[in-house]
Parts: structure tokens; C-alpha cells; sequence
């Protein structure tokens, strides 16, 4: 048993050079994978919007298509983890978000913009024909809508308009980047945003009546915090990419986040190299 060990020690003594090799790689491997966590850069972590969703059946799960700056000659071809949510003001005019869906995507670069239909497309908080489940919400706790004329049918419009349904519809439309989804995806993300307005408009029933039945909601703390449905509610989304070496050195969409992770390799590299030439390998 102390020749065992005796004869353990030396081999060690004799190939330190390689344990220590080991070591650094591990540590330049670490190093790189927290420069991809923690460098931002221009892609990683950062918000794109806003946007519209449209949903295509020729998709899979995992397809994310958008015309550029949504998707970029960098991101084309490129998978990252896409976080999506709805950015609104509560009724202090206080910016809040809310997550809605989180996916692994693969983005794919379009020549031009998908095309939209009302039936397939979130736009923000209106999105025909879903806002009734919006309307039968305020109805049941008892408040009327921000803008009641948004839900004016077309029948009680005069001839020739649209409602203000329909004009909210188009003008969202107009000003934001549209990205194409699967139809699973669009309707993940539209039913964790009627979930959400169900969830924070039902806190209304917390408020107690007064004698006269009605609920005093201006000024309740419960009441300032819901979403102000008179104002547009947005859709923005968020992407994180692997911190995987391999793909960080080779792959990374970010420029600024490869070059930062080469320079650490190369860095450490040298640092090794000079250990060599001034000390060996012993």
C-alpha cells in the first residue's frame, strides 16, 4: 500500500504539467460561457418590438420568421430561447410587463412581411374577434371599458365606418414588425394574455361595495394597478442565446460577445504559453 502510494505521488509529480493543463482549458471554458451570460452585447437579452404575431399552419413549433431589424443577416438560421411579453401601463400611467410565453425558436429571415388576417393576429390588448372575452370580463365586475366606443358594434356605426375595433386593428398593424408563428404558439401566447386581464380585472371583486352596492375603485390601491385599457398594449420579445463554448466561439450571433469570448481564450492561452517557455513543463 506505500509502494501504491509512493508510486501515485510521483506520477502525479511527473505529469503536473498535464493536470494543470486540464485546469486552465476548464477554466477558459468557464470564463467564456460567463461572458456569454453576463455581455449583453446588441442581441443577447435585448427587448425587439414592438410587434404583432401571426399565426401560419405551415409552421412548426419552433419557427420564428420576421423581416428585418426583427431578424437580422446575423440571426438568419440562428436558435435562441424567445421570451415574450406584454408591455402596458397600469392606471397610474406606470410601465409594467408581463411574460407571456417562453420557446426555443429558430429564426428565419423574410424578404417581406407575413401577411395578417384578424382571425390569426395579436396586435395588443384589442385583437378582433377576441375581445369579447375582454368584454364579458369588465362586464362581470362591473366597470365599463376605458373607451366604451370600442366595442361599438358596425351596426350602430354609420354607413361607411368601421369600429374602433377594426381602426385599432389597422392602425397597431401599421406600426408594428410582424413575426410569424405556429398556430400552437399564437395561441399559447393569446391565452396567457386573457388569462392575465382575466386574473387582474377579477381583483376588482376584492373591493367591497358600500351600501349603495357599488364599488368605489378610484384611488384603491387594487385599482391603480390593473392595465389602462385606453392606452396601447404592446408586444415586445426577448432572446437569450446558449452559452455553450463551442457555440459562443463559432456561432454566437453577437459579434461583441465572440470577439470578448476569443479574446479571453487567446488571453489565457498566452498566459500558458509564457508559463511554458519561462518555467517548462515541470
Amino acid at each position: 500500500m506505500v509502494e501504491f502510494w509512493g508510486s501515485s505521488q510521483e506520477l502525479v509529480r511527473d505529469y503536473a504539467w498535464i493536470a494543470r493543463i486540464v485546469a486552465l482549458a476548464a477554466f477558459i471554458l468557464l470564463m467564456v460561457m460567463v461572458v456569454a451570460l453576463l455581455y449583453s452585447g446588441e442581441v443577447q437579452n435585448s427587448e425587439k418590438g414592438p410587434i404583432s404575431l401571426v399565426a401560419k399552419s405551415t409552421l412548426n413549433d419552433q419557427a420564428f420568421q420576421a423581416i428585418d431589424p426583427i431578424i437580422t443577416n446575423n440571426l438568419d438560421g440562428k436558435k435562441a430561447y424567445c421570451t415574450f411579453y406584454l408591455s402596458y401601463l397600469d392606471r397610474n400611467q406606470r410601465p409594467r410587463k408581463k411574460r407571456l410565453h417562453r420557446a426555443r425558436f429558430e429564426f428565419k429571415k423574410l424578404n417581406r412581411s407575413p401577411s395578417r388576417e384578424e382571425a390569426s393576429t395579436l396586435v395588443g390588448y384589442w385583437n378582433p374577434p377576441r375581445h369579447e372575452e375582454l368584454q364579458n370580463v369588465l362586464e362581470r365586475v362591473g366597470i365599463v371599458p376605458d373607451a366604451p366606443n370600442l366595442f361599438a358594434e358596425q351596426g350602430e356605426l354609420q354607413p361607411g365606418t368601421r369600429s374602433h375595433i377594426d381602426q385599432y386593428f389597422s392602425r397597431e398593424i401599421a406600426e408594428t414588425r410582424t413575426v410569424a408563428v405556429s398556430n400552437s404558439t399564437l395561441a399559447a401566447i393569446g391565452a396567457a394574455q386573457a388569462k392575465f386581464l382575466r386574473e387582474e380585472f377579477a381583483k376588482i371583486e376584492r373591493i367591497p361595495r358600500d351600501k349603495n352596492g357599488v364599488r368605489r375603485l378610484e384611488g384603491k390601491a387594487v385599482y391603480n394597478s390593473l392595465p389602462n385599457l385606453s392606452e396601447d398594449g404592446h408586444y415586445f420579445v426577448e432572446m437569450k442565446f446558449d452559452i455553450n463554448p463551442v457555440f459562443v466561439l463559432t456561432d454566437h450571433p453577437d459579434g461583441q460577445v465572440k470577439t470578448t469570448a476569443w479574446l479571453t481564450v487567446l488571453t489565457s492561452l498566452f498566459a500558458m504559453f509564457m508559463q511554458v517557455i519561462y518555467n517548462g513543463f515541470g
